[in-house]
């Protein structure tokens, strides 16, 4: 018997045998393990558990009033289990402890040789869950895509049966989910298409394909289409195609129209716009445009009888007379961006634009010649008028806000002295709200919204002077040598904007009427800096920063805006019995400022 208890404890799985009528006779180690970590108290079993404990009535219990029942399924299975209606039974459900998530496989059989017992056994499978949890999240997320895309996506098997395909398919097409899936996707294609021979070449060497092909639909109106396809392995290992399909009749409509309307003012070609060259099959020029001879810097006549050769440099050749010989004898009229030469030895990019032309009794190429770089130009004259404009909007919207603070300021400001027990309140608003438009202020002096450190705290100095009618000493060490400047992260300009504003004013407050003025010295070295404030008291100081202990309001607001990463706060008392308080600032909340724009401290 105890050798046969040890076999239990040695099992992996949680194991316990029950009498006829549910009773615990016995359980392994792995059961009381379980049982251990299910239960909310560390070091205790879970109740209902141990030997002795009637399993099934846990099991009912359980199950009463819960939405699943799995409680009351397990009780179930194992009575007929117990009662011989089941040769055994089995039940996978979740059984989270209070530390993690885990599901259990529940499996209940007679004992052998003892009909009238039965053992369950709990053997966790929480892995293969999670692993189809996750199956089922990445199949949602691929149905979920599969359906909103605006492209028609159709599934497609090896021999071109239609697995899926999404509304907008359906709707390209014409047809019902189910006549796709009748039709098959070779059944969609214009098999008089030369490309899709081609295509289908690409697409079984390489194992996909993109192009431009001829789709039917249910009307039978052929039209252009863009495809795209790759390949995965399905659940079973098939191999599955997925085709996207884009609708490009508009746009193929378009271009026909465009080479169509060239073709038609061929004879106007010398008054256009574009610069423009038709050559013949030998690559002679025949016929340049004004506009043409200008982007060469050519007279008219210098140009025709020069080869296309001459016109561009050595390293295009090859690549360019492959093209040109492609439109004389396919018609290509595919684009390219090359370089052509001009007459003072300049290279100019340009866009080709060919078209194969019937002129007379001879065909001929006509290029339309895009000048990029002016084209080039007029989109970054675009982006630096766009950012021009957005500069200026920020720079008002920084105004507004600023102005709109001091008049604020202003309105608090007129309710000092009528209540002579708020004032002390009110001198704190008035300084926050002038801290946070000292930094809009700024701002909008700057196209760039930077703040250099130097002007937040000479600007704040001032408003607290002017606030509390005392003077505030600033000053710059070093501002002729190794001072640097620095200036402050966007996101971090009010938060300092007030930290300062409460220590100065703070300083301001605590300084004897008859003491020295507080004084505020700044010292950078372009990465780092440093602000001392400097003020008499009356007395030790009785507060710590670190520990909060004895925080006044406005300290607690200094502790709760300081940054936690680049920012320290240190006080001290020198010999002199002045305060100083020393506020250390490193990146990320300050950065270097740009030399390009440096300028003195105003």
């Amino acid at each position: 018997m105890k050798l046969s208890r040890r076999i239990m404890d040695l099992v992996p799985s949680s194991i316990a045998v029950l009498d006829r009528d549910g009773v615990i006779l016995a359980v392994n180690e792995p059961w009381r393990r379980f049982a251990m970590e299910n239960n909310p108290q560390s070091g205790a079993q879970a109740p209902y558990t141990a030997i002795g404990v009637n399993y099934l009535d846990i099991c009912h219990e359980a199950g009463a009033g819960s939405l699943s029942d799995e409680g009351g399924k397990v009780c179930e299975g194992i009575r007929a289990v117990i009662e011989g209606r089941l040769p055994g039974f089995r039940l996978e459900y979740a059984c989270h402890s209070p530390t993690k998530q885990r599901w259990v496989a529940m499996t209940a059989s007679p004992l052998p040789g003892e009909m009238d017992k039965v053992v369950i056994i709990h053997t966790e499978v929480t892995d293969r869950e999670r692993s189809d949890q996750q199956a089922r999240a990445s199949e949602q997320l691929f149905r979920s895509l599969f359906e909103a895309s605006l492209d028609a996506v159709l599934l497609v098997t090896p021999d071109g049966g239609v697995l899926a395909a999404n509304s907008a398919a359906q709707t390209m097409f014409g047809f019902s989910d189910a006549e796709l899936r009748s039709r098959g996707w070779y059944g969609l294609l214009d098999t008089g298409d030369p490309r899709i021979t081609a295509g289908a070449k690409q697409y079984h060497a390489d194992g996909q394909f993109s192009g431009e092909v001829t789709c039917i639909d249910k009307t039978g109106r052929r039209f252009p289409v863009e495809v795209a396809s790759s390949a995965f392995a399905g659940k079973d290992g098939e191999r599955i195609t997925s085709f996207i399909v884009r609708d490009v009749s508009k746009r193929v409509q378009f271009e026909a129209q465009l080479i169509a309307s060239r073709k038609r003012y061929l004879a106007l070609f010398r008054d256009a716009t574009d610069a423009v060259a038709i050559a013949a099959a030998d690559g002679k020029l025949e016929e340049v445009n004004a506009r043409f001879a200008a982007l060469l810097g050519y007279a008219g006549d210098e140009l025709r009888g020069l080869s296309v050769d001459q016109i561009h440099p050595a390293e295009e050749l090859p690549r360019i007379r492959n093209h040109f010989a492609r439109i004389f004898r396919d018609g290509s009229s595919e684009s390219l961006e090359a370089q052509v030469l001009c007459k003072d030895g300049r290279r100019v990019e340009v866009e080709i634009r060919p078209t194969l032309i019937e002129l007379g009794d001879h065909y001929v190429a006509q290029g339309v010649f895009i000048d990029l770089t002016e084209r080039k130009r007029q989109e970054l004259l675009r982006i630096e008028q766009e950012r021009q404009q957005r500069n200026t909007l920020v720079r008002e919207v920084h105004h507004r806000i600023k102005n709109n603070l001091q008049s604020v300021s202003g309105l608090l400001q007129r309710e000092l002295g009528k209540f002579m027990e708020l004032n002390p309140r009110l001198q704190t608003a008035i300084g926050q709200v002038n801290a946070i438009a000292v930094v809009h202020g700024l701002q909008c002096d700057n196209p760039d919204e930077a703040i250099r450190l130097c002007d937040s705290v000479r600007k704040i100095c001032q408003t607290v002077a002017e606030l509390a009618l005392r003077p505030v000493h600033f000053t710059i060490e070093n501002e002729q040598t190794t001072f640097r400047q620095t200036q402050i992260a966007s996101d971090e300009a009010v938060s300092v904007a007030l930290v300062l504003n409460e220590l100065i004013l703070n300083a301001v407050k605590h300084s004897p009427p008859e003491g020295p003025a507080p004084t505020v010295s700044l010292s950078a070295d372009g990465r780092n800096a440093s602000i001392v404030i400097c003020n008499a008291v009356l007395g030790a100081p009785g507060f710590d920063i670190a520990t909060r202990q004895g925080l006044g309001t406005g300290l607690h607001l200094v502790r709760s805006l300081l940054p936690a990463q680049g920012a320290d706060l240190a006080y001290e008392v020198n010999q002199q019995r002045l305060i100083l308080t020393r506020l250390t600032l490193a990146p990320p909340v300050v950065v270097e400022w740009n030399p390009q724009t440096d300028t003195a401290c105003a």
